[in-house]
């Protein structure tokens, strides 16, 4: 998924009141430790964490400020800075709610 495709899904999850974005894989959940840009591929990472996440809106503010100084890349999600060959792309946004908190989830394959 490219970014301005994330930027679009995030925004109409805020619209739906999402407060927290988090990463799925299969039934797993993780947060978002970090973003790392990678300019010369043109592409940016997120981190899996096993803390907690980003909320909704700090994430889009950051996906702004990514676009603002390089562009529509593509968004990938990776374990860590060590394993760039393992990182996954986004398949879908899915919006989800758990008692009182709404979420989106950022699903790979």
């Amino acid at each position: 998924m490219n970014l301005i495709q994330l930027k679009e899904k995030v925004n109409k999850g805020i619209e739906l009141g999402a407060q927290v974005v988090y990463i799925k894989e299969e039934s797993l959940l993780f947060g978002i430790e970090k973003i790392l840009k990678n300019e010369e591929n043109k592409s940016i990472v997120l981190v899996k964490s096993k803390g907690e996440s980003l909320k909704s809106e700090d994430f889009i503010n950051i996906i702004d400020e990514i676009y603002n100084h390089i562009g529509d890349v593509e968004v990938f999600i990776g374990k860590d800075n060590k394993y760039r060959n393992e990182d996954k792309s986004i398949e879908f946004v899915e919006f989800a709610q758990y008692e009182d908190i709404k979420m989106l989830f950022l699903n790979s394959n």
